[in-house]
C-alpha cells in the first residue's frame, strides 16, 4: 500500500479500517497472522474497488453474465429473494430489473438516504431505450405499514430483495434479533427476512452472482421450507439456516470478497465475546519477541486531525497525542 500517493483523510480512513478487520479476522475466523491480515486487507480493498466500479458501467458487467437462465427460473419460484453482501452483489437489483421485472429492495433506512439517487439513476440508464421501464423501489425496513407496502407491491408483480447481511448492526430491541454461533463468535442477526416471509405466507429463494475470469456466474441458494412452523421457531430456524449459508459462501468465495468484513463486529455483544482465539493469538505473537509495541493488539488511525489507537480485542478507540500516533504508526504502517 502507497501512503505517499494518498491524502491524510484516505489514509486514515484505510488505518482504521485495517484495525476492525485485523480484529474481525482474529475474534471471528481464528486468523492470527498479521501478515494474512495484511494480505486479505489489500485484497478486500481490490475487491471494494472492483464491486464499485459496477455504479459507474453497469451495463457492460451485465453483459459478461454467462447465463441469466438460472435467474430466471429462480424469479418464477417465489417473488422474495434473498442474497448477501458477497461477490458481485450490487449487479444483482440491476440484473432482475434488466431482466423485465418490477423491484422492490429492503434496506435499512440509512442505506436507502445513500443509495436512492444512484438506483434512479440505475433505473434510467438501464432503461432508457425500452418503451416500459420496470420499476426499482427502494423501501425502509423502518417505513410505516412495511408488510402492507411489501405485500401490495408482491400483488402488483415486484420481486423482493433482501440483503440478509446488509444491517449495520444490532439495535438492541431483542424481539428482532436471532442470536446464533457464526464462525467463532456467537452474533445477532436480524430476522426480518424470516418474519416478512412467515408473515406473507411465501418461500423466499436466495441467489448469489460471483465472478470468474472476467465472467460473472449465478449461483442459487436452496429454497427453505418451514412455513408450517410457528412464526417463532420459523424465525429461529431459517434465520440459523440464512447464517449457515452466508459461512458457507465466506468460505467458497473468499472472506476477502465479502463487503460485511469490516463492519461484523457490529453484530457483537461485546459483554460476552469469546477470546479463546484472540489470547492464543496474542501469546503467540509476543512470544519471545522484543517488541516496543504490540501491534497485534493495538492499531493506530486518524480521522478529523484526531490520533487514536484502537484496541482489537475489546474494539474501543482511544485519543492519542500526535507524537504517539508517530511513533507507534512506525511499527504499524511498514506491516501494512
Amino acid at each position: 500500500m502507497n501512503y505517499l500517493c494518498m491524502k491524510n483523510n484516505q489514509i486514515g480512513n484505510l488505518q482504521f479500517l485495517y484495525a476492525k478487520l485485523s480484529a474481525n479476522l482474529i475474534h471471528f475466523f481464528n486468523e492470527t497472522s498479521l501478515e494474512k491480515h495484511r494480505e486479505i486487507f489489500l485484497k478486500n480493498i481490490v475487491y471494494k474497488e472492483h464491486i464499485s466500479s459496477h455504479l459507474r458501467n453497469t451495463k457492460k458487467h451485465l453483459e459478461n453474465i454467462q447465463s441469466k437462465e438460472p435467474i430466471l427460473k429462480l424469479l418464477e419460484k417465489t417473488p422474495i429473494i434473498y442474497s448477501f453482501c458477497i461477490g458481485e452483489y450490487r449487479l444483482i437489483p440491476a440484473l432482475v430489473n434488466q431482466l423485465g421485472y418490477d423491484l422492490t429492495i429492503l434496506v435499512e433506512d440509512r442505506i436507502k438516504q445513500q443509495q436512492q439517487i444512484f438506483f434512479n439513476k440505475l433505473n434510467n440508464d438501464l432503461n432508457s431505450s425500452s418503451s416500459r421501464k420496470p420499476i426499482l423501489e427502494i423501501v425502509s425496513s423502518n417505513d410505516e405499514g412495511l408488510i402492507y407496502k411489501l405485500k401490495k407491491n408482491i400483488n402488483r408483480g415486484h420481486k423482493v430483495l433482501i440483503f440478509f447481511d446488509g444491517n449495520s448492526g444490532i439495535n438492541k430491541i431483542s424481539k428482532n434479533l436471532i442470536k446464533t454461533h457464526f464462525f467463532s463468535q456467537d452474533a445477532f442477526f436480524h430476522k426480518g427476512l424470516a418474519f416478512l416471509s412467515h408473515n406473507l405466507g411465501i418461500q423466499p429463494a436466495g441467489l448469489i452472482l460471483y465472478s470468474k475470469s472476467n465472467k460473472y456466474y449465478t449461483e442459487e441458494i436452496d429454497q427453505l421450507n418451514y412455513l408450517d412452523l410457528s412464526i417463532n421457531d420459523y424465525c429461529e430456524k431459517l434465520t440459523t439456516k440464512l447464517t449457515n449459508s452466508l459461512s458457507k459462501l465466506i468460505v467458497k468465495h473468499g472472506v476477502s470478497n465479502w463487503d460485511t468484513l469490516e463492519s461484523i463486529h457490529k453484530w457483537l455483544d461485546l459483554t460476552s465475546m469469546n477470546f479463546n482465539n484472540y489470547e492464543t493469538g496474542e501469546s503467540k505473537f509476543l512470544q519471545n519477541r522484543n517488541i516496543g509495541f504490540n501491534y497485534f493488539r493495538y492499531a493506530p488511525f486518524h480521522l478529523g486531525g484526531e490520533y487514536y489507537i484502537f484496541d482489537k480485542k475489546r474494539y474501543v478507540s482511544y485519543e492519542i497525542s500526535r507524537s504517539k500516533y508517530k511513533d507507534y504508526s512506525n511499527h504499524y504502517l511498514a506491516r501494512i
